[in-house]
């Protein structure tokens, strides 16, 4: 099990609470924060078919330019890369919102962000404008934004270690 400096241990809640990527050494047993969760699902009257569905139906491309990223499964005791990713264009050359989606234990965890221009070097420029954006396209489809749970995972520019919890 992977413990952080910061944030909520990942034994505590259903949801990821973080986004992993290799360290330095490429050493997938030794993976580092990245990004942090910051929207979450309870399924209780939902499916996870539901919440990726409902991005796709908003137009955003499921065939993102991606890299290798993990979040940790709890259940499992591994880590696991995303079961979905989305953005708004494939390529984000010019900056773009991007989503990756982990179902675990009958919930959805999601790292949203908003991306800077690909070039001349890809980096997150908001994380509370990404969530924000999210939180409208699923108000909009007629799900309800249920205030936010603490994962304690803080992480500049400006994400506040809060994600939006979000039901059908």
């Amino acid at each position: 099990m992977t413990e952080t400096n910061a944030g909520v241990s990942e034994s505590e809640v259903p949801y990821a609470v973080w986004q992993y990527h290799y360290n330095q050494d490429g050493d997938r047993d030794n993976l580092a924060p990245a990004s942090p969760i910051n929207v979450v699902f309870p399924l209780e009257a939902a499916e996870y078919e539901d919440v990726v569905g409902t991005v796709a139906d908003a137009g955003w491309t499921t065939r993102p330019f991606e890299y290798t990223l993990w979040a940790w499964d709890r259940e499992h005791e591994e880590y696991r890369r995303p079961d979905w990713s989305a953005a708004e264009t494939a390529f984000g050359l010019g900056g773009r919102l991007h989503i990756r989606a982990w179902e675990f234990e009958g919930t959805t965890s999601l790292q949203v962000h908003v991306d800077s221009a690909a070039l001349p070097r890809h980096e997150v420029t908001s994380y509370a404008n990404a969530r924000t954006a999210v939180e409208a396209i699923f108000e909009e489809a007629g799900w309800t934004v249920d205030g936010a749970i603490n994962l304690e995972n803080r992480m500049p520019p400006d994400h506040d270690g809060r994600a939006s919890v979000i039901r059908q």
